[in-house]
């Protein structure tokens, strides 16, 4: 072989050596990104599922005590009047004066699983049988709460005091709407 053969043939050996490492460079960047990106998304995966497993267990707390205390499907009357009795029973019984207002309509009171009923009170007593009779509306294990409350000095008697309590009761409606 001539020198110029030689020449030749080791330029052509250094230039495909080139084109090889560059070819091959440019794949190597391009999998090394590709596994940088499917680390991070497997970390994010990761935190999520410990956030997921930090949750589960409030909610698996939630969900027992609600499968203990899960009323009976009712209609929205019967419950409606049981909450009522139950409401005016309790306030006299505490020597309380109770009226009842106009509450919110029964359709603007049902959701996904549960159904409301509401019923407002004005109330006039003494102010620690008002907090007594209060303590026995709000119940979370009958689903039973006062989600409103306005406390005002009577105007004819400081010694008592006016209260417009909302009272709601969850319940399980019975029927194609359950």
């Amino acid at each position: 072989m001539s020198p110029r053969e030689k020449k030749l043939l080791t330029l052509f050996a250094v230039a495909g050596f080139v084109v090889v490492n560059l070819v091959g460079l440019s794949a190597y960047k391009k999998k090394v990104a590709d596994m940088d990106a499917r680390r991070l998304a497997a970390e994010r995966d990761v935190e999520m599922l410990a956030m997921i497993q930090a949750n589960r267990e409030q909610r698996l707390d939630e969900m027992q005590w609600l499968q203990k205390h899960m009323p009976e499907p009712a209609e929205y009357e019967n419950v409606q009047t049981a909450l009522q009795t139950y409401c005016v029973a309790e306030a006299k019984r505490f020597g309380l004066q109770i009226a009842e207002l106009p509450s919110r309509k029964q359709e603007d009171l049902k959701g996904e699983h549960f159904h409301r009923v509401q019923v407002v009170y004005r109330v006039n007593g003494m102010e620690e049988k008002l907090y007594r009779w209060l303590d026995r509306i709000n119940m979370p294990t009958e689903l039973r709460a006062n989600t409103k409350l306005v406390i005002e000095p009577n105007d004819q008697d400081k010694t008592r005091v006016d209260c417009i309590a909302t009272i709601e009761q969850w319940f399980v409606p019975v029927g194609p709407s359950a």
